[in-house]
């Protein structure tokens, strides 16, 4: 079973998360609050998200109508204003006082009239001002839907304090907790790694309880055995026994003078008596790092053998094995000539061994 994580981690995590939603969320509306403003005032155009126009009204001059900084949301009326009429709040296109995005005003129709057969809607200008007249065809919208609280979050979100406080300030907090997890969690895979008391790690990394300790038995020294002696038997403190000559002791007074050298034993290196297993030395040999795929005419030149098919015979008693001399890397031996007989001898100090090499030809023992 997995060691389940502490509760003060699981809530940092969870919190971790959920900053991590929401700043995505407020990342995304003040991007697509500016996104769309920015393309509404390059197109000259009122702002539009999904399928209605919304403004930000924050004119002086319609505090009668809405309170400042309130979202207006206005359904588009093209090129027809049948649906129109007294106490409609509408959206039109005109530079006036009523003006809350550039080139477009806000303002409530209070009637109609007629000059030279053109109607004109009349609309309020303001508190004790005449009204405004306007043209049916410059209306672009009509006011379906205002929030006072809502306009000020998003005037908010589009300031650059709002950048700041929504976008920039969550992500260095939820650097700060990433690191934090990421340390704790850290720990805490460090601490699971640990054997708990009473417990064993399997193969798999689960802990298991165990009923009894395994090392028990092995932990406590067995008892040492007390031999049984009998008791002297008390003897009489005047009573003298008489130890034999031949056992009494001896006073040995010792040697003073300087030890002198003891001869040093020089080994025959042509003796045929070595102190090593041939079996053993042989695979030793054989698998050797000295034994290299190098040509024997770069270290060592061998008497009266230049052919490169040659080989030697390496001679243990009655035990023998055949390598080629090419693979023998002669510059870390020690090569000796026979004094009697055909080759010579070669020293192996990795394993302090003498071992005796005769040169042979295998096509002349063919012929013969």
């Amino acid at each position: 079973m997995a060691r389940k994580k502490p509760a003060g981690y699981r809530v940092l995590k969870y919190f971790a998360i959920l900053l991590l939603v929401l700043t995505i969320l407020s990342a995304a509306l003040c991007a697509l609050l500016r996104v769309t403003q920015y393309l509404a005032a390059e197109q000259g155009t009122l702002p539009t998200l999904l399928g209605r126009q919304y403004v930000i009204e924050d004119c002086d001059n319609l505090t009668w109508l809405y309170k400042p900084n309130t979202l207006v949301v206005a359904a588009p009326v093209e090129g027809s204003s049948a649906g129109l009429g007294q106490g409609s709040v509408v959206l039109y296109a005109a530079w006036d006082d009523n003006q809350v995005f550039e080139g477009y005003s806000l303002s409530a129709i209070t009637g109609f009239t007629t000059v030279d057969d053109t109607l004109y809607w009349t609309v309020r200008n303001g508190r004790n001002q005449p009204d405004l007249e306007i043209l049916p065809e410059n209306v672009v919208g009509e006011v379906v839907f205002s929030s006072d609280w809502l306009g000020k979050a998003l005037n908010f979100w589009n300031s650059n304090l709002g950048l700041v406080c929504c976008l920039l300030a969550p992500l260095g907090v939820l650097v700060v907790l990433w690191i934090v997890l990421m340390i704790w969690k850290s720990h805490s895979s460090t601490l699971s790694r640990r054997p708990l008391p009473g417990y064993f790690q399997e193969e798999e990394g689960e802990p298991v309880l165990m009923s009894t300790d395994p090392f028990y038995e092995d932990s406590i020294p067995e008892p040492m055995p007390v031999e049984n002696h009998p008791a002297p038997e008390t003897a009489s403190p005047f009573h003298y026994e008489t130890v034999p000559a031949d056992q009494q002791p001896t006073m040995v007074i010792p040697d003073l003078a300087p030890a002198s050298p003891q001869p040093r034993i020089v080994r025959d290196p042509l003796s045929d008596t070595q102190e090593f297993d041939v079996k053993e030395l042989k695979e030793k040999l054989l698998t050797d790092k000295l034994l290299r795929d190098v040509d024997q005419e770069d270290y060592v030149k061998i008497p009266d053998s230049s052919q490169s098919d040659e080989t030697a015979l390496m001679s243990f008693h009655k035990d023998s094995v055949d390598f080629d001399f090419r693979h023998l890397d002669f510059s870390k031996l020690e090569v000796y000539p026979n004094e009697i007989g055909q080759g010579f001898t070669v020293l192996t100090p990795d394993y302090q061994a003498v071992v005796r090499l005769d040169i042979t030809k295998r096509n002349s023992e063919k012929e013969e």
